[in-house]
């Protein structure tokens, strides 16, 4: 069964963004971004992969909707 792709921690989701090689471009992404989205990367406890600044950060990435999922099921699995 595959864990839930909803919501994270947010080290879960900076640990499956630095596995997959995107701690980088994420941070300098979110360093140029509005307050609300920093707010959300520095201080929020959890991630919901529903939310539309984490949809709007991935769409910027580049990523796909599947690779977004992907992303989470790695962070649910750590």
């Amino acid at each position: 069964m595959l864990p839930s792709i909803g919501i994270v921690t947010a080290i879960q989701a900076r640990r499956a963004i630095l596995a997959a090689g995107l701690h980088d471009p994420v941070e300098a992404l979110v360093e140029q971004s509005d307050q609300a989205t920093q707010d959300l990367w520095y201080t929020a406890e959890v991630i919901d992969r529903q939310n539309e600044t984490v949809i709007g950060l991935a769409t910027a990435l580049g990523l796909s909707s599947e690779q977004l999922d992907d992303l989470f099921i790695a962070g649910a699995r750590l």
